[in-house]
């Protein structure tokens, strides 16, 4: 449990240091595990960069 802790606290930690890197770093997954649904092919999830 201590070492699942210790790993939240880093990642609090870094959003909390780096807000816009963080947020930007998530909505790029969230878009690449989208692309490949019918709705993200339909939108053309593949070219969003921004």
């Amino acid at each position: 449990m201590s070492w699942f802790l210790k790993k939240r606290i880093h990642e609090i930690e870094l959003f909390k240091k780096y807000p816009i890197e963080v947020q930007n770093e998530t909505l790029s997954n969230l878009l690449k595990s989208a692309q490949k649904t019918e709705f993200g092919n339909k939108y053309d999830f593949k070219s969003i960069n921004n």
